[in-house]
């Protein structure tokens, strides 16, 4: 795929689920969503640097070798109402991550609601099948509507007053943000912040606090 947006929905499944034959599956750019409990399966997948990645609702990869190791951009606004958003790696013996993780998001987003309260949106799930071949973690996380981890909204969030301030930051790959007031104890130097936390979970089980 080298540009525009490929969508996988509705239980579709692209590829063959028999990964000893030789396949190879690469974004190079442009838009990945996967939603309703479709999955790829190839036993090579590729997710060049700059791709987004809109995966949610049962979204799975299943491969031999799965290569995110030049960053990815996730786009968690279409599973925010219902937290549905996540992309499971089922099955992998070699699993890398690697290079900034951004975050689609525009200076208007901030102005929901949703921003008065402590928000948590899945990036990666690691199933158990593919927790011994995984390796490396995003660098930093960055914002797409500032290119940086901050944001300063000037739109007030509704209902909460003039609370803009907002900072990405990134552990591992689930997304964290904290209001203004009540930040994490290590991140105490944010007034608004966000966590990235890789879920090392077996899929469907509770995500770690």
């Amino acid at each position: 795929m080298y540009d525009g947006t490929l969508i996988l929905e509705d239980g579709v499944t692209y590829g063959n689920k028999d990964l000893t034959k030789d396949s190879s599956f690469t974004v190079n750019k442009g838009v990945l969503e996967i939603t309703g409990n479709s999955s790829v399966n190839s036993r090579n997948i590729t997710i060049e640097s700059g791709v987004t990645l809109r995966t949610g609702r049962g979204a799975a990869f299943h491969a031999d070798t799965i290569d995110i190791s030049k960053g990815v951009i996730f786009d968690f606004r279409p599973f925010m109402d219902d937290y549905s958003s996540g992309l499971s790696i089922e099955q992998a013996n070699s699993h890398t991550m690697g290079g900034s993780m951004g975050v689609a998001d525009s200076l208007e987003d901030y102005a929901h609601k949703r921003w008065a309260e402590k928000q948590r949106f899945l990036a990666i799930a690691i199933g158990e099948a593919a927790i011994p071949g995984t390796s490396g973690d995003f660098d930093d996380i960055y914002s797409t509507a500032t290119g940086t981890n901050t944001v300063n909204s000037p739109i007030p969030t509704k209902g909460t007053g003039p609370r803009n301030g907002k900072t990405w930051t990134e552990t591992e790959s689930t997304t964290i943000c904290t209001p203004s007031g009540t930040p994490p104890p290590a991140l105490k130097r944010f007034s608004r912040n966000w966590t990235g936390r890789t879920s090392a979970t077996p899929c469907g089980a509770p995500l770690p606090t």
